[in-house]
């Protein structure tokens, strides 16, 4: 039976048509869909300069770039009509550096292409903004300095709603020696200085920059797109509706994957993403070798090795591990703040024997107008 999702001439294309269709498919799902709303809400209302995005590693955080990405060019689609300069939001991933030490040179640059930014290698600094940026030190650092001061510079005269950065743990990569919320801090001051939020979007190294700075903790916006939990009954359920919806869309004749749904979910820990992925693969298989059924076979030969597996779920544990707050976590808070020195009270009930309250006479001052006033009666 074919899936009647599906368009009508899939099934009678190639095997490349299915493949294509299959992999560009995106489903919308709870996790996507509560995290989506939460990071459009802080762009749009909380004017907050950085907005932390993160989740384990293939949990859909791509998918839900690219469906924000898509979604404030649309806000903006009316505007940009008669504001020809404008461009509505702009979004690029950070690379991986080659050796211990981040590359803001290739940041910056990335993001000069995405605002469209002609002559990137020749940008210089002019002489009556040369006090704004650091231009001390090496040929490489004026560069550097050069390119930011053009980032910025773009970013004022471009106003997209947003900066999105994908991969931004790699930002976390510094050279021995240098702090960790420095690299934190640049983003934080061209946010301000632009008045464009930035989102930066990871793994959960991410949260190193969130627990060791008190002022980006106040400053930044926290959006978890968290993986399926099996031991929460309403996560397991739709981690399942995951798996139809997926189904509904895979080109193949006969197939039930709801009946290997746990093993589904062991090998993709719960992350739809990485569930999507595998299905990929399995459709690949199943095409390439003209498999008669789309069966748990497909499934296994493609699916992660428990080794992968394992390793993602421990990372993903310790990630989760750091967002949760127990009794011994609030209790070393109330002792840091004092507060367990500190005994309230009512008020009634710490009043001294002499004190009174604002308008309130002594008793011993009525009584000796009393006594006056018989004196002067009489």
């Amino acid at each position: 039976m074919v899936n009647s999702k599906l368009p009508p001439t899939l099934m009678s294309g190639s095997n490349e048509e299915k493949k294509t269709y299959f992999r560009e498919m995106k489903i919308s799902h709870p996790k996507l869909v509560e995290a989506f709303h939460k990071a459009k809400l802080s762009v749009h209302e909380h004017k907050t300069p950085l907005i932390l995005l993160y989740g384990p590693s293939g949990v859909g955080k791509s998918t839900l770039l690219i469906k924000l990405y898509n979604s404030l060019v649309s806000d903006l689609i009316a505007e940009l009509d008669t504001d020809l300069s404008r461009i509505p939001a702009i979004l690029f991933e950070t690379k991986a550096p080659e050796s211990i030490q981040f590359s803001w040179k290739d940041f910056f640059k990335e993001g000069l292409t995405k605002l469209e930014e002609p002559l990137i290698e020749r940008k210089s600094v002019p002489p009556s903004q040369s006090h704004k940026v650091n231009l001390n030190g090496s040929h490489n650092k004026e560069t550097t300095s050069a390119l930011r001061w053009a980032f910025e510079s773009a970013l004022i005269h471009r106003r997209p709603l947003a900066c999105i950065v994908d991969e931004a743990q790699h930002i976390s990569k510094i050279a021995r020696g240098s702090k960790l919320l420095d690299q934190m801090d640049v983003l934080k001051s061209i946010a301000n200085i632009t008045k464009v939020p930035h989102i930066l979007a990871g793994t959960y190294e991410l949260l190193k920059f969130r627990n060791n700075s008190a002022q980006l903790s106040n400053r930044s916006v926290d959006v978890h797109i968290s993986r399926y939990m099996a031991e929460n009954r309403l996560d397991l359920k739709q981690f399942q509706t995951c798996i139809l919806s997926l189904q509904h869309h895979l080109p193949v004749h006969e197939i039930n994957l709801l009946e290997h749904w746990e093993f589904l979910y062991e090998r993709s820990i719960g992350c739809v993403g990485v569930l999507k992925l595998w299905l990929e693969r399995a459709l690949e298989l199943y095409l390439s070798e003209n498999m008669n059924e789309f069966s748990l076979k497909c499934l296994e030969k493609t699916a992660l090795s428990v080794a992968q597996c394992s390793t993602m779920a421990r990372e993903a544990r310790e990630g989760e591990l750091e967002l949760h707050e127990t009794t011994k976590d609030r209790t070393y808070l109330i002792n840091k703040l004092g507060l367990n020195r500190v005994k309230v009270t009512p008020e009634s009930k710490t009043k001294t024997k002499n004190s009174k309250s604002v308008g309130e006479r002594k008793p011993e001052r009525d009584a000796c107008n009393f006594e006056t006033k018989k004196e002067i009666n009489r």
